[in-house]
């Protein structure tokens, strides 16, 4: 296994040898989370879940939350800071970073998680 660097991105390599004695490559693709250029900011803090933290990607605009301690699970949020719907978080943090902003994550920003009773 070799590790090469393509800009700011690290990739991993995996080398095989065929049955023809042919080296073959395997590139192991980031997970989704990993796709992602995160900058990283502390929004509060509680005693039992540690920081709550926002993470921005400055690629694609999506923006997740997720405490320090807690069960570390994601969630998508809105420019404000409110949780979008779970389908919508699931999506997210299952798909790779897209390229650009697009038209379709404008559209989920408004679809907004609704308020625990």
């Amino acid at each position: 296994m070799a590790r090469t660097k393509k800009g700011d991105d690290e990739i991993t390599i995996d080398y095989s040898i065929g049955w023809q004695g042919q080296i073959r490559m395997q590139i192991n693709d980031k997970t989704p989370w990993d796709s992602h250029d995160f900058k990283v900011k502390m929004l509060d803090w509680s005693a039992t879940r540690g920081s709550r933290l926002a993470y921005s990607c400055r690629r694609c605009g999506r923006v997740f939350c997720r405490f320090s301690m807690a069960n570390q699970e994601a969630w998508a949020v809105d420019g404000g800071g409110r949780a979008l719907e779970t389908l919508v978080s699931r999506r997210w943090l299952s798909e790779q970073c897209p390229p650009l902003t697009n038209i379709q994550d404008d559209e989920d920003r408004k679809r907004l998680r609704e308020p625990m009773q």
